[in-house]
């Protein structure tokens, strides 16, 4: 059976005055449930984020790979919304 694994990070400053304003207005505008729910949105964008820096570090070596990849990624972020499609043209 596979192991779950936790989807988020905590903060590392746990008692920062303005991260937790910042998520408590995020709370209230979304009417999410809970902070985890934060911190998972935010390590899926910085996964994103890992990604896209890789293939922009490793365009020149293979070409066809990095463009599959970076269709890839591109429609992966696209499904979740995080850009939309319309902008990008």
């Amino acid at each position: 059976m596979k192991r779950q694994r936790k989807k988020h990070e905590r903060p590392r400053r746990p008692w920062d005055k303005e991260r937790i304003l910042i998520e408590k207005e995020l709370l209230k505008n979304f009417g999410l449930r809970r902070k985890r729910e934060i911190w998972t949105a935010e390590a899926l964008l910085r996964k994103y984020r890992r990604m896209a820096r890789g293939l922009a570090a490793k365009k020149d070596k293979k070409k066809e790979e990095v463009l599959i990849e970076a269709s890839w990624l591109l429609n992966l972020i696209v499904h979740y919304k995080v850009i939309l499609l319309q902008f990008m043209h």
